[in-house]
């Protein structure tokens, strides 16, 4: 398991104890309750912390196990700086982030915790920085675990001082930029803790390998969390609520959409986008933003603590205090960002659910299914030269189609490879892979596999296919469902032809999709009709809750069932 040291927190001494509305992402996982008693749980060491995180992530989508992104700073510019003095490389800062999610059947139940949990652990101090993600007010909480040792009970305060934000200048975590000189990617610094730890198995130690760039990456993503927000809230915001409602609704529907269909990047605009988003932004902007909106960027400088001298370069945390450089500027006209901004919000686990209970609804029916069909060209590549055995059926194929939808359609390419062995069509990456194309758009495709069959006098495929970046169903820009695939051919090919290296077969091919019954927008109506009568805050003037939307959701499209 690795250990991260993120360059973390300014936290202050200074706290409250009172919760604000709704709890930080560190709340969820370690508050507890028990015989009506609400306490925080957390365990010790801190190793066991990490393994709290970790089991919320369960594997990826490549199938191994999601880990926490460690690093280790024991010369960091943070509130608990001097605390090891001079001890600095026997006990290293330990920093953690989260950068990953689970892959998720849709039923996955954890909480989402991807960029909305940062820790920063001083052993020396007996305490834990707390940098975590409160939804219901759309912020990060800064919080404060002290008394954390063997044998003790921690405590937990939350930082409520505006001395924080001097450093934390997007109220938000911070971290170094390459070449993160301060961490163990820095060859000196990792022999330094390697000498002043030998023998003594301290949990720091067990780093195998930073996480530096992960966490660099994590910090300026969470860092965006305010851009978003304030689009939501502010972007929206009228003295109509008739359409204010219309235009959060029209952000949500274009934000799932974008969710489904991401690797084709495709925005089609609605009613509610075209009358209302884009207005109401445009109006806004145009009162409170002008000239954009600037971010400031959560990348502090790059210091090499050994090259300026150990006491200078601890010194020099004073200077974050100064105004940072500026990571992007918005401008209204960029609503891709926002929409992409908000899904960031909405876990993977979530939108798989969302797709599986879109494509499962009654209304879908065979009256609805759309058939393109077309020609194929297939040959033996290069790609595979052990598979030599014609006998048996094997090697990769190249394939290459032209689909229409009807006489009067535009065409639709499918290009890939079929790797097959013995008969079988395997689902091996990246052989196995192929994209849809027209002329404006592309949709990168995959399958689970399947094997020749023969039928009467041909050989046959037939394939279930998925999204091949998130392995949802793909979609169309017309918001079709890709579903399946078959090839045929004249069945006396497979022997003679195809598997005898540089001949071309030709096939014909039926890629079936599903019409987009509708049921998204049905859903968002219904919370709109909703929203209209009091009964539901979904698009009320408060920070997008992912998760409150989503369950929101999904009570809607029950509805249909």
């Amino acid at each position: 398991m690795k250990i991260i040291a993120i360059f973390l927190v300014c936290l202050l001494l200074s706290a409250s104890e009172a919760f604000a509305s709704g709890r930080s992402v560190f709340d969820t996982l370690f508050l507890k309750t028990k015989q009506g008693q609400t306490e925080y749980d957390i365990p010790f060491p801190f190793s066991k912390v990490i393994d709290v995180l970790e089991r919320q992530l369960g594997m990826s989508i490549n199938n191994d196990a999601n880990t926490a992104k460690t690093a280790l700073v024991p010369l960091g510019r943070c509130i608990n700086r001097y605390a090891a003095a001079p001890d600095f490389f026997k006990y290293p800062r330990i920093v953690v982030a989260i950068d990953s999610e689970h892959y998720g059947s849709g039923k996955w139940e954890k909480p989402f915790i991807k960029d909305q949990i940062f820790l920063g652990y001083q052993e020396k101090a007996n305490a834990i920085e707390v940098i975590s993600y409160n939804q219901e007010e759309g912020q990060f909480d800064f919080q404060l675990v002290s008394n954390y040792s063997a044998g003790n009970t921690p405590s937990v305060k939350k930082i409520k001082d505006d001395r924080c934000a001097s450093c934390h200048q997007n109220n938000g975590p911070i971290f170094p930029r390459s070449n993160w000189d301060e961490t163990e990617l820095n060859d000196q610094i990792f022999r330094l803790i390697g000498e002043a730890q030998y023998g003594l198995g301290y949990e720091s130690s067990r780093s195998t390998g930073s996480g530096a760039p992960s966490i660099d990456q994590a910090t300026n993503r969470a860092n965006m969390f305010p851009l978003f927000q304030r689009i939501w809230q502010g972007g929206c915001r009228s003295k109509n609520a008739f359409s204010e409602i219309r235009c959060r609704a029209g952000l949500l529907q274009m934000t799932l959409e974008h969710r489904l269909q991401e690797n084709s990047r495709t925005i089609i605009p609605s009613r509610l986008v075209t009358d209302y988003v884009l207005p109401l932004i445009a109006e806004n902007a145009g009162q409170y933003w002008p000239d954009g909106i600037l971010i400031l960027s959560s990348d502090i400088n790059n210091q090499n603590p050994l090259s300026m001298g150990e006491m200078i370069h601890l010194n020099s945390a004073e200077s974050l205090k100064q105004p940072m450089s500026f990571m992007i500027k918005w401008h209204p006209d960029n609503i891709l960002r926002i929409i992409q901004g908000l899904g960031s919000f909405i876990s993977l686990s979530e939108v798989r659910r969302l797709d599986q209970m879109l494509f499962d609804t009654p209304q879908i029916t065979a009256s609805s299914t759309i058939n393109y069909r077309g020609v194929c060209r297939m040959r033996k590549t290069d790609k595979a030269n052990k598979f030599k055995d014609q006998k048996n059926r094997s090697g990769n194929i190249a394939v290459k189609c032209n689909l229409t939808e009807g006489a009067l359609s535009s065409g639709v390419g499918l290009y890939g490879d079929l790797y097959i062995e013995s008969g079988v069509v395997r689902s091996f990456s990246p052989l196995g892979n192929m994209y849809l194309e027209s002329s404006n758009f592309i949709v990168g495709i995959s399958h689970h596999g399947g094997k020749i069959e023969d039928e009467d006098n041909k050989s046959l495929i037939r394939l279930q296919l998925f999204d091949s970046k998130q392995q949802l169903y793909a979609r169309l820009p017309n918001g079709a469902i890709v579903d399946s695939l078959e090839i045929s051919w004249n069945r006396g090919q497979t022997k003679d032809e195809l598997f005898d290296g540089g001949n071309l077969v030709v096939a014909k091919v039926t890629l079936t999709a599903v019409a987009d019954s509708g049921l998204l927008d049905a859903a968002i109506d219904r919370l709109i009709a909703e929203a209209d009568h009091g009964a539901s805050a979904v698009f009320a003037d408060k920070p997008f809750r992912g998760t409150k939307m989503m369950d929101a959701l999904f009570k809607e499209l029950y509805y249909f069932k």
